[in-house]
């Protein structure tokens, strides 16, 4: 195996096509032909497969399964797919993984749009198995990795509490919200998801399970929290809750003028009167991006409490109020595109290629931007269902690998783009538009939003991280995977992957 931090992990073959067959037992590895060895096979010494609760899968339907994500762009097969039912399976399997220099990643919801779950040639731990909500306090609430956040906060409203920051799809995983960082439509006030996160159990490249915090192995917790599974695979997170309003309410401020629209963004970001906050763009019946502001509160008793706060604020019209009980505002989205439903999910996932792209752009530069190189120009190439713009106070964000624009300020630029499967040039103009604008992003001086991390050469990942998080991600991932066997997708030790494929 390649001892580089940077170069690709040779690709392996695992299985031959026996393997397909209904009767094949795969009962271990041979570390000399690196493949997996079936029952009645093994005429030379192998290394048997550790014993697992679980269930691992090695047909085609299961590995098919956890090639497809939300972008369905990258498909990276891995040889077999581990289903844990306890901690101890993770353990087990990243111990064996290691031994043998097999990649391996865990899975959630597969929410990412470039491949940053999948493990090609390797295994792929489905975390939907590990869904438990452990415990909840007084102010934290304990969750593995594949419960989803609307399982955990189902849990935590019934004690009458709420993490503060929630992404936008509840059905995303908590383990995978955590990894990417996450932020939300509280994040003015809160930052990223993985701000309010507290303490993590953690399995390191050589198969150590680990708890740690901001007093126990920091250098471990810093370096998972919106780690993307370079250093740890997170089985286990505390997070912090604060008490749950009964209601929001909400509304549409519209504009027609660009300067008052990110103007009045900045000073609700500063002077923090609104729970919920948000800015982004609406095609009107003529095909033009119009800008509005969703405001909303958690504390106003009445539409008047709610006009009083919007005092001094520029904006030309505005829509009716939406009183809406908390949870139904939680799962109720305003403008999301994504079906809600499993089945509708995965309908779109495979008829469509998704190669949407999030950046955060310094203040200073990030109006210009927004006119020039979005309203003028990506959004303008193909199919562009949404463009959301909000603006950010970068000093929310505290965890070191959940990276923000150098200003107090950031504005955000997220475009969900969509082409169907049969319009193959259709997608190329999306990926080269969308690569285009991450390069005017880089020089702008802006950063991307993990998920949607659209990177080609894995020098993008040194400038995304600067050097001296960069170091530190480098130092932390010899300690903690020295055999750089965790989570290839993003490419950050590895090779990116290449989307032409």
């Amino acid at each position: 195996m390649e001892d580089s931090m940077s170069g690709r992990l040779p690709r392996r073959a695992f299985l031959t096509r026996a393997l397909a067959a209904p009767s094949a037992l795969v009962v271990g590895f041979d570390p000399d032909r690196r493949s997996w060895v079936m029952n009645g096979s093994a005429a030379r010494p192998l290394e048997r497969l550790p014993r697992l609760a679980g269930k691992l899968s090695f047909d085609e339907a299961a590995l098919d399964a956890v090639t497809l994500d939300n972008g369905n762009i990258v498909h990276r097969k891995p040889r077999a797919v581990l289903q844990p039912t306890s901690v101890e399976d993770v353990v087990a399997m990243v111990r064996y993984a290691n031994q043998h220099g097999l990649h391996i990643a865990m899975r959630g919801q597969g929410h990412s749009v470039y491949g940053q779950s999948q493990a090609e040639a390797g295994i792929v731990v489905d975390s939907s198995t590990l869904g438990g909500v452990v415990k909840i306090g007084e102010d934290f609430v304990d969750a593995q990795a594949g419960a989803t956040w609307e399982a955990v906060t189902r849990a935590t409203l019934e004690k009458g509490l709420t993490p503060g920051v929630m992404p936008d799809t509840m059905s995303l995983s908590v383990g995978g919200g955590v990894s990417v960082g996450t932020w939300g439509h509280t994040s003015h006030r809160f930052g990223g998801l993985v701000d309010m996160v507290t303490e993590l159990d953690v399995v390191s490249g050589e198969g150590r399970l680990t708890t740690c915090s901001a007093d126990r192995e920091p250098e471990l917790f810093e370096m998972v929290l919106a780690g993307l599974g370079q250093c740890g695979l997170i089985v286990r997170a505390r997070i912090g809750l604060i008490p749950a309003p009964d209601q929001v309410v909400r509304q549409n401020l519209l504009y027609d003028d660009l300067d008052r629209f990110y103007a009045d963004q900045q000073r609700l970001v500063e002077d923090g009167r609104f729970e919920h906050l948000e800015g982004r763009f609406i095609k009107d019946s003529a095909g033009r991006w119009r800008p509005r502001i969703e405001v909303g509160s958690f504390s106003a008793s009445s539409d008047a409490e709610l006009t009083k706060r919007q005092d001094g604020l520029r904006f030309t019209s505005r829509e009716a109020t939406v009183h809406l009980p908390y949870w139904k505002y939680l799962t109720t989205k305003s403008f999301v595109p994504i079906p809600t439903e499993q089945p509708e999910r995965d309908e779109m996932r495979v008829s469509r290629r998704n190669p949407s792209v999030v950046t955060w752009l310094p203040w200073s530069r990030g109006q210009s931007f927004i006119q020039e190189h979005v309203l003028n120009g990506a959004a303008t190439v193909g199919d562009t269902w949404v463009f959301a713009s909000s603006v950010m106070d970068t000093a929310r964000f505290t965890r070191p690998l959940f990276k923000m624009p150098s200003e107090r300020l950031a504005v955000s630029a997220w475009l969900f783009r969509s082409a169907p499967v049969d319009e193959p040039r259709l997608f190329e103009e999306l990926l080269t538009s969308g690569a285009e604008l991450i390069d005017e992003m880089r020089a702008a001086g802006g950063k991307r939003y993990a998920p949607y991390g659209l990177v080609r050469e894995q020098s993008e990942w040194q400038e995304h991280y600067g050097p001296e998080v960069w170091s530190r991600f480098v130092k932390a991932k010899r300690q903690f995977d020295p055999n750089n066997v965790l989570t290839p997708g993003p490419g950050i030790f590895t090779s990116p992957p290449d989307l032409s494929e």
